[in-house]
């Protein structure tokens, strides 16, 4: 999807030339389907200010600048990036960024900069260690279960190596 924009006094209205917004198709919560492939989250990024823009319907929405996050998965997810910025709708529940989003073209990044919608020197989005939470629990809890079957192994054997004790004698 490409925006251009028009600029109406402090207002900016969003002008689509293919698409409405794009909406984020969040992952399923099926188990193992859900460990696998590459998800996506829209983040507000820090230090940028929400605005307000008007979009293609003429209703005033709260938007934000946002990075998109991918996480790769393949049981646990072993990469999380940034894979580019965007302009999101803000989700008022959250207070972050929704589904919808628009593209950011490098013109209308210039024209948000030149009516100070945006900074001049845009900060990046910085993954914090929450975002890595999931894949380090269920990394233990993986460690954790591969010590207690070598744990049992060791167990099984040991007991099996054991000689017959002293009533398993005595009864022959």
């Amino acid at each position: 999807m490409q925006n251009l924009s028009n600029t109406v006094g402090n207002r900016i209205n969003i002008i689509t030339t293919k698409h409405s917004p794009m909406l984020l198709h969040s992952t399923p919560l099926l188990g193992f389907l859900y460990s696998m492939g590459t998800s996506e989250d829209l983040k507000c990024v820090k230090g940028v200010s929400y605005f307000e823009l008007t979009n293609e319907q003429g209703k005033e929405i709260k938007t934000c600048y946002a990075a998109m996050v991918n996480t790769e998965n393949f049981l646990i997810p072993y990469k999380l990036h940034v894979s580019k910025y965007v302009i999101a709708e803000v989700n008022d529940q959250k207070n972050d960024a929704g589904d919808q989003y628009y593209e950011l073209s490098q013109e209308w990044k210039k024209e948000l900069q030149s009516i100070d919608l945006l900074p001049e020197s845009l900060p990046e989005y910085q993954i914090g260690m929450d975002s890595y939470l999931p894949a380090i629990g269920l990394g233990l809890l993986f460690v954790g279960w591969l010590a207690y079957v070598i744990v049992q192994a060791v167990n099984s054997k040991v007991e099996s190596e054991d000689p017959p004790s002293d009533n398993a004698q005595s009864e022959k």
